[in-house]
């Protein structure tokens, strides 16, 4: 990640149409791909702050489609968001258009530059398995089931891929069959074991896909990545944080609501962060899951056909698996994709998710009962 250069930031903020006068900056700790920021203004007495993020090229080849899917899906969630009654200055991203109108700015190096309106909240990466862990991941199943069919009616021919196969579990297990071959970093022979669950596991590949390429499970419009954090969870006055806004749009493209389902479960119902190095602390908790089958019904019980119904119960292990091989292929890659903090901090990320397979195989019985019983 590169530093921080206050003084072109600043000159990125005088392209858009924000409130006063720069006054910082300081760079935002999340997620794994983007360069994001949050800058300050002031005007008169005012202070506003806005998140700035620079999208990464090598991620996201065509900023400007990308760009666009965002401007069509965040308009449609603000219709909805007013017809219900809410707040669409929080409870949907808002951009923030350039001086020249433009709902993007490209800078003189070709880098890719937006502006949304700061969201005050905070954001969970971890939910424990008590009382207050099943509200936030209840009230985080209900948003995104919200966020699906509010965006039912949307037109899916306007809305464009941002990456090619991005939930297509075959696909990335290729990949990763080929990146073991190259073995481009020599990392190969450190990573045998875990190279054979992949290949031990690779029955769960087609489970999604072949439902989709059959016609039997439909596409729409998904946000393909779904991780808890991406939501933003407002506190008020003690009580349990309430899901507000979902967030991090750059890979909202037409795809399969499993997968969106299937990636709320992967990173809510762990017991342990995403690159836990102690494997130990692993494991799967089942009352989280049903808290995220009630939530995600509630909004999408008209919207779930039967077939995807069905396979609700295995779509986090899917796409657990799915980002497992994404982690590894990665770290024999190079770590050219994700952005580490440590040394094998991917391989670190490839085998919590290998250890969460597992665990939700041992308990799938459970997890289809459950998910019969809301049904």
């Amino acid at each position: 990640m590169e530093k921080i250069d206050s003084g072109k930031l600043f000159k990125i903020a005088e392209k858009f149409s924000i409130n006063g006068r720069v006054e910082n900056a300081v760079r935002h700790k999340v997620g794994h791909i983007n360069d994001t920021y949050i800058v300050k203004t002031t005007s008169g007495i005012l202070q506003h702050k806005y998140i700035f993020q620079k999208i990464n090229k090598k991620v996201f080849p065509n900023p400007v489609a990308l760009m666009d899917n965002i401007r069509m899906v965040t308009g449609k969630i603000r219709e909805r968001v007013v017809e219900r009654g809410g707040d669409p200055s929080s409870e949907v991203l808002n951009l923030v258009n350039c001086k020249d109108g433009n709902h993007f700015h490209m800078d003189d190096s070709g880098e890719c530059w937006r502006c949304y309106q700061f969201i005050e909240g905070i954001t969970i990466n971890f939910v424990q398995a008590n009382k207050r862990g099943i509200e936030i991941a209840h009230g985080a199943a209900i948003a995104f089931g919200r966020f699906q069919d509010d965006l039912k009616e949307i037109d899916i021919s306007g809305i464009h891929v941002t990456i090619d196969d991005f939930h297509n579990t075959p696909v990335r297990f290729e990949r990763f069959l080929i990146a073991v071959e190259r073995d481009s970093h020599k990392r190969s022979e450190r990573v045998k074991d875990e190279i054979e669950t992949c290949l031990k596991t690779k029955g769960l590949k087609g489970v999604i896909t072949e439902k989709i390429d059959s016609g039997e499970i439909p596409i729409r419009v998904t946000h393909n990545d779904t991780k808890i954090n991406n939501i933003i969870f407002e506190e008020i006055n003690g009580a349990s944080p309430s899901a507000l806004c979902v967030i991090d749009l750059d890979t909202v493209m037409p795809g399969a609501i499993l997968y969106d389902f299937g990636d709320l479960v992967r990173t809510t119902t762990a017991t342990s962060a995403e690159d836990e190095r102690d494997l130990s602390k692993v494991s799967f908790d089942l009352g989280l899951f049903e808290a995220l089958v009630r939530g995600y019904i509630k909004n999408g019980r008209e919207l779930i056909t039967v077939d995807e119904m069905q396979l609700l119960s295995i779509s986090g292990r899917v796409i657990t698996f799915e980002t497992g091989l994404r982690f590894l292929t990665d770290y024999l890659e190079g770590d050219r994709y994700f952005q580490t903090e440590r040394e094998d901090h991917n391989l670190d990320r490839a085998r919590t998710q290998f250890k969460l397979v597992q665990c939700m195989e041992d308990l799938e019985d459970e997890m289809m009962s459950i998910v019969k019983k809301h049904w």
